[in-house]
């Protein structure tokens, strides 16, 4: 039996529908595992996913969510134009709250919105990645090191 490696489930309770909501993250992650192995970059609104069995090229995506806990930041995306090679049209990044953490990334993609919102996982694939690439500074990070 194909054995994933998923490292976290993700669930999201409720996914306003919020376009226009502003993000700016640029980085680029490294997949690990079977499955997994490949390269995922986002530069502000696009988004680029290839793995050993899915390439997903430049799409451009729109930020539905994103929300944060005491350890994770997760941002929702609907990518905007489907692909033969690429199933998936939702795509869950979860990043650690410390920009210089190079491990703990994780990227699920949905092959619809109620499986993301529902949090099924049977039609998805969960990765886990390393940052390759440092995140940019938010303000707030920007002035503390001013101080």
């Amino acid at each position: 039996m194909f054995k994933r490696y998923l490292i976290w489930s993700f669930a999201i309770a409720a996914l306003p529908a919020l376009a226009g909501v502003s993000s700016a993250l640029t980085f680029s992650l490294e997949g690990t595992g079977r499955a997994c192995g490949g390269r995922f970059a986002i530069d502000g609104a696009k988004i680029v996913w290839t793995t050993h069995f899915s390439k997903c090229s430049t799409r451009r995506a729109i930020l539905l969510s994103q929300s944060a806990d005491e350890k994770y930041k997760t941002y929702a995306y609907e990518l905007s134009r489907s692909q033969k090679s690429c199933p998936y049209k939702f795509i869950a990044v979860k990043t650690p709250l410390a920009a210089s953490q190079t491990i703990g990334w994780s990227v699920t993609g949905y092959e619809t919105r109620q499986d993301m919102l529902d949090g099924r996982e049977e039609n998805a694939l969960s990765c886990y990645l390393t940052q390759n690439t440092p995140l940019p500074l938010t303000a707030a990070q920007t002035a503390a090191r001013s101080r």
